[in-house]
């Protein structure tokens, strides 16, 4: 039987009205300012979704205004940002006209000379350097490595009990030719510092995890995803944190290794609902419990 949370344990802030960027500014100082969200020497992993652009993407002029109030934050930074993403759009979708990445934003930019999210890193990067970089999560089937930790490298953690790792899965709870499972999955990158990142455990430096402290901001647009899924933003931008090999269609591919369903494949039926309800947030309710949970969710619902 699935849990059933009957007390609250976050807070809620609204901003609006505002410029992108006045909006954002506003809302981390209701939230008691980036200095109380982000310590002078950590990692900040960033996550939007980048599979879409204009208002399917997050606005631009707010991505750089929480970027330069991390950097600038009271009391210095000598951390990273990094602006990391699945877009799940092949080997190289930074290539890609079918993403916000290269894909010119018609409106929802808001920044003057930056119409994309390789425009924005490019901007970022003049302003940064090394501090801040852009890793792009690739999953195995365009050609990514399925490791088991950092010291393999960059590339994603399958939890299917193999290779050391520990088994997570998650089944639809129910039987026959309906019953699904899936299991987590993670990646590991490395930062353009060198700083190697496990999603999961951590920081990996001088061959260990560090103990370095390591945030992760969720940053989603607000969509209508059609039909069969309805508004999304927050829960299902977890699916580009995910591995998604074997594609969307249970019935045709769908798979991570043969035996384990997607986390798009495995609540749905395509573009359709799948077998058992509420499976996607449930899905992704056991990912936040066993491999990370953001330390800040941002709707740009600009």
């Amino acid at each position: 039987m699935h849990k059933v949370t009957t007390e609250a344990d976050v807070e809620v802030f609204r901003v609006l009205n505002g410029h992108p960027s006045e909006n954002l500014k506003k809302l981390l100082e209701l939230a008691g300012g980036i200095q109380e969200l982000v310590g002078a020497d950590d990692i900040v992993v960033i996550k939007p979704n980048v599979q879409w652009w204009n208002q399917g993407a997050p606005n631009l002029a707010m991505m750089t205004a929480l970027t330069e109030s991390i950097m600038e934050r009271r009391g210095g930074f000598t951390g990273e940002v990094v602006l990391a993403e699945n877009c799940h759009r092949g080997l190289r979708p930074w290539e890609s006209d079918y993403s916000g990445w290269r894909r010119s934003f018609g409106r929802n930019a808001d920044l003057p000379g930056v119409q994309s999210y390789n425009e924005l890193v490019d901007y970022l990067k003049k302003r940064y350097g090394t501090r801040f970089s852009a890793c792009h999560w690739i999953n195995v089937d365009a050609g990514a490595k399925r490791v088991s930790g950092p010291s393999e490298g960059p590339g994603y953690v399958f939890c299917d009990g193999t290779r050391g790792v520990a088994r997570i899965a998650f089944n639809n709870g129910t039987e026959g030719e309906n019953f699904r499972e899936t299991i987590m999955t993670y990646p590991i990158f490395q930062t353009d510092r060198g700083t190697k990142v496990d999603f999961k455990n951590g920081v990996w430096e001088g061959g260990g995890y560090s103990g370095r402290p390591l945030k992760f901001f969720n940053v989603a647009a607000l969509n209508h995803h059609s039909a069969y899924c309805g508004m999304t933003s927050i829960i299902k931008n977890y699916l580009g944190v995910s591995d998604l090999s074997g594609g969307p269609d249970p019935f045709s591919g769908g798979k991570l290794d043969g035996v384990h369903y997607n986390f798009h494949s495995f609540p749905f039926n395509k573009w359709a609902p799948g077998p058992s309800p509420g499976m996607l947030g449930a899905e992704i309710g056991e990912f936040l419990s066993t491999i990370r949970r953001a330390d800040l969710n941002i709707v740009s619902a600009e």
